[in-house]
């Protein structure tokens, strides 16, 4: 959840500055303030408190301390829209099944604002094998997998699959077969 910007400000005779610092969600009219009178050009602040979507920073430098009261001078600018993305992905459709020497595992993976980063699954709680999902490339926002591997000794097998987005929000599901 934690979420950074910076920015460059200059004063031409040389006055600090101070910014002010708000966020406003794509669908929202109002700006929300994040900080005010902030020395630094830079913010941190916690994403994990906002709701996902698209949003935008506004930043106000002022050299109001340096000046007369009333004699300040100020500047706005606005960030590109950014995305604040907390949710994982939904994993749907998890099967696997022996088939001969083999387990084949099937699933798709979907998140609703960010491409997905990776797709992992495990067999009894080994390691962790990297899933490639069926277009052959995780670049989008939704992905099937189709995956085979060797099936290990016994006759019970728990198969547990992890999918991240961008955003490193993560869901694990399992399934076990007989």
């Amino acid at each position: 959840g934690s979420m950074g910007a910076r920015w460059k400000a200059a004063d031409g005779n040389g006055d600090s500055l101070e910014y002010k610092v708000e966020i406003r969600g794509s669908e929202e009219r109002e700006w929300k303030l994040l900080k005010e009178k902030g020395k630094e050009a830079r913010i941190s602040f916690d994403g994990s408190g906002l709701a996902d979507g698209r949003y935008r920073l506004r930043v106000t430098a002022s050299d109001e301390l340096d000046n007369y009261p009333g004699q300040g001078l100020s500047a706005q600018l606005e960030s590109d829209e950014f995305v604040i993305d907390n949710t994982p992905p939904e994993l749907t459709g998890l099967t696997a099944r022996v088939e001969g020497a083999r387990i084949v595992i099937k699933f798709t993976a979907e998140d609703a604002l960010t491409p997905l980063q990776f797709a992992e699954f495990t067999v009894n709680g080994g390691r962790w094998i990297a899933a490639q999902p069926t277009t052959r490339m995780t670049d989008s926002q939704r992905h099937e997998y189709s995956v085979e591997t060797d099936k290990p000794a016994g006759n019970e097998f728990t198969i547990a699959v992890k999918v991240a987005d961008e955003n490193d929000n993560m869901t694990v599901k399992k399934v076990t077969i007989r």
